[in-house]
């Protein structure tokens, strides 16, 4: 505690009258951290991910078909039975026959994604709703099908997200 003056007042609290509650330095300090942390926040939420160079998609972990963004997809040997792949304007479709049934994916080369338009796997059709791969590290997973569909490079220990 501050000593006090006659009319009861500490001069802790004069000197804080006078000079206000923040320095100049306590200011700039928490506008840096303010500014920090506002960049940080737009670069996850904008551009902190990064994006996928291509999808792979596999069957029973087999690989039937390949797509690296500007430089077009790869229908593996042995499965040109199995895979169908066909242009829609800017998009390509590729059929894959998996396990009696049928998944349809679709890539979009502009936007760098790709995901299920259509299946036949069950009433649910679960691969249908999961979010579209932007990132190295999406996946979406047919389990009736034993299809896979992932980032080029993506890790072995992703998890699909349903819902999206």
């Amino acid at each position: 505690m501050g000593r006090n003056h006659a009319d009861g007042e500490t001069v802790k609290g004069d000197a804080v009258k006078k000079g206000g509650y923040f320095s100049v330095w306590d200011i700039a300090v928490y506008l840096v951290l303010a500014t920090a942390i506002l960049g940080l926040f737009v670069w996850i939420s904008l551009g902190g991910r990064n994006k996928a160079a291509g999808i792979e998609i596999t069957v029973d972990g087999a690989t039937v078909y390949t797509y690296e963004y500007g430089k077009g997809g790869e229908i593996a040997r042995g499965q040109e039975e199995c895979v169908q792949e066909e242009r829609e304007g800017d998009c390509i479709a590729v059929t894959v026959c998996a396990q009696g049934g049928f998944n349809e994916i679709i890539i979009d080369p502009n936007e760098k994604k790709a995901y299920v338009r259509d299946a036949d796997c069950s009433y649910k059709k679960d691969c249908v709703h999961m979010t579209a791969i932007t990132a190295e590290n999406g996946i979406i997973v047919c389990v009736p099908h034993a299809l896979t569909v992932r980032a080029l490079g993506a890790k072995d220990d992703l998890k699909p997200s349903v819902g999206g």
